[in-house]
């Protein structure tokens, strides 16, 4: 089964006034989120286009310079 598309380490979980754990679906409304799981593309293909990407959109948003 796919895991959740939400992070864990999220702080959304946490409702301030009552200091109660929210649930998921609470956290998803709250981020105005989508019902979708995450699905998991573990190919080297895919890993490496994730990296060329990742370097391309970092050094964009570091030196405002479109490639």
């Amino acid at each position: 089964m796919p895991s959740d598309a939400i992070s864990k380490k999220l702080d959304l979980t946490i409702e301030p006034e009552s200091n109660e754990k929210r649930d998921r679906a609470e956290v998803r409304k709250l981020l105005q989120m989508r019902e979708c799981k995450s699905i998991r593309d573990v190919s080297k293909e895919a890993n490496s286009i994730r990296n060329a990407l990742t370097i391309k959109l970092w050094t964009e948003k570091e030196t405002g310079i479109v490639s």
